[in-house]
């Protein structure tokens, strides 16, 4: 190697480091424990050294750098298309930064690194180092430092099984300071645990983990405080032993105007979601609700369509209204089409590997929409994808063409259903701005990153 190669590898590495500034002291009030964190870890031979390099966190890194967790979560749970390539990328809570290192196998213009301990640093660093990983900037961060990166800095936050086992004041510190790394278009993706029957704050055991859960209105609140809000919200795993759900929330900062108007009804930004569902290999499909595009026009756009594209189906679809049932027989897609009550599918006599209804839901009243949801159990193969409108409200007292309580006292006027009801029928649930997504799957979803 020549002299001037020499320097300008020495230049590069130098470059790839931005060596982070020293905490303030440690005070009795840190919330954070970064102390703890850097005992746990140190039990991990990745970060303690204390095995000859047996654990040698190049080799782990080496691994697992072909993989695209990150765009794979955006694409699979949020139905995103976005790539890191060209983008400030930033992970809090990276470990052996394993996320990270694949993140720079898409090319981003830098990535950024929040971490405790200094011995997960000091490792991380040196593996980065040596497999000659960069540009990255790793920077020991607790709740008094967070002023870290300026504003407008980052593209996309990251952060996988971390704010489940952190102070939630910590956690609502760093949703703070995502909010205000972030640049105008950049974005989010949170893990968290939610739990709507017996969440947990068990975080400050000094020699364990612990975990957190929050209700889904929780983290809503802190991420409204934070000056950000929910694109989409997509429930994954849950873990019956402990009715903890996997959640992932992509995040946007609100706009300098305030927050978005109120969504509208017909917005199809579900169906990003229902399509990527679907199982590979499926075959037949039934569509609840058929209808048709408003006024009867071009198919141009058209839900069903969208939903078939890049497959060949054995398509069925089913309308209650018989002017949706012909627009179909002449548009298709090509299928067999039938006027019936959407609570009547059991009389179809067979099951369908994929089931969807859409938009029926909140125009039904009462104990229907539980009937109808049973009768769609029935006949789902792999798939059952129920789409309802978000944040629909029952309808006033009176208004309606059968608003009132019949004699027997069951309550006729049509209504949305709401995530909690989904939930409780053991549907797992994504929310977009525009719609409610429940489904259910023969094969649950993966809880996170593969």
């Amino acid at each position: 190697m020549t002299l001037a190669s020499g320097l300008r590898s020495a230049a590069a590495r130098i470059g790839r480091r931005r060596p982070h500034r020293p905490p303030p002291p440690a005070s009795a009030a840190d919330e954070f424990q970064s102390a703890k964190w850097q005992a746990l870890h140190f039990r991990n031979a990745y970060f303690a050294r204390d095995d000859d390099g047996s654990a040698d966190l190049c080799k782990m890194l080496e691994g697992r750098m072909g993989g695209r967790a990150i765009s794979e979560i955006n694409g699979r749970h949020m139905a995103g298309t976005e790539t890191l390539r060209g983008k400030a990328v930033l992970e809090i809570g990276f470990g052996g930064g394993w996320y990270l290192a694949q993140a720079l196998g898409e090319g981003p213009s830098r990535v950024y690194g929040f971490e405790a301990a200094d011995n997960i640093i000091r490792t991380a660093s040196d593996a980065f180092d040596r497999l000659d990983l960069g540009p990255y900037s790793f920077c020991k961060v607790d709740e008094r430092y967070l002023d870290a990166l300026p504003p407008g800095t980052v593209d996309v936050a990251f952060s996988i099984t971390v704010f489940q086992h952190i102070d939630p004041r910590a956690t609502a510190a760093y949703l703070r300071t995502a909010a205000r790394a972030l640049s105008g278009r950049g974005y989010c993706l949170f893990q968290f645990l939610t739990n709507e029957k017996r969440p947990v704050r068990n975080s400050n055991a000094p020699d364990a983990e612990g975990v957190v859960s929050y209700t889904k209105a929780e983290v809503d609140d802190m991420v409204s405080e934070a000056g950000l809000q929910t694109l989409v919200y997509a429930e994954t795993w849950l873990d019956p032993a402990t009715d903890n759900h996997w959640a992932w929330y992509k995040l946007a900062k609100v706009p300098a105007a305030g927050p978005d108007p109120p969504p509208s009804a017909g917005s199809a930004d579900d169906i990003p979601h229902i399509a990527g569902l679907i199982p590979r290999g499926s075959r037949s499909v039934l569509y609840v609700g058929c209808g048709m595009p408003r006024g009867g026009g071009a198919p141009s756009g058209d839900a069903l369509r969208e939903l078939c594209r890049g497959g060949e189906y054995e398509v069925t679809g089913i309308d209650a209204s018989p002017a949706c049932v012909r627009w179909r027989e002449n548009n298709g897609p090509p299928g067999r089409y039938a006027v019936m009550d959407a609570r009547d599918v059991g009389t179809l006599g067979r099951r369908f590997d994929v089931v969807v209804c859409r938009r029926v839901m909140e125009g039904l009243p009462g104990t229907d929409g539980a009937r109808l949801l049973s009768a769609l159990e029935a006949v789902y193969g792999r798939l059952l994808v129920v789409s309802t409108s978000a944040g629909r409200p029952p309808p006033a007292a009176g208004t309606g063409s059968d608003a009132r309580p019949r004699a027997d006292g069951e309550d006729r006027r049509p209504r949305g259903w709401g995530i909690a009801e989904f939930r409780s029928r053991g549907y797992y649930v994504r929310q977009t701005r525009n719609n409610i997504v429940a489904f259910k799957a023969s094969d649950p979803p993966p809880a996170g990153a593969s």
